[in-house]
């Protein structure tokens, strides 16, 4: 297993996990379009799970400023998506 930043050649099988999870399709070109834009925000993180060329994991990180204490930044998980045949063996930990 490669634990990665994403690239743009991991949308198409990123777009295929989400039809998976979501029973609905979801344009694959319009994925790359919004990736392309949110990837030169310093505040995204985009993480792939691959094996054997293969994307089966992936979640995306937005940086956040805080109001509150210290105000230390925090981050906030959201999209994390792993195939149903890789589920329970640790990888969203």
């Amino acid at each position: 297993m490669i634990i990665r930043e994403m690239i743009t050649d991991d949308i198409p099988q990123l777009e295929q996990l989400y039809r998976q999870f979501w029973n609905a399709e979801s344009c694959a070109e319009t994925m790359n379009r919004q990736f392309t834009k949110l990837q030169k925000k310093d505040n995204y993180i985009f993480i792939s799970a691959i094996e054997n060329n293969k994307l089966f994991g992936s979640v995306m990180g937005i940086l956040c400023e805080e109001l509150y204490g210290d105000c230390k930044p925090f981050l906030v998980l959201e999209n994390m998506i792993v195939d149903k045949n890789y589920r329970n063996k640790g990888i969203g930990y």
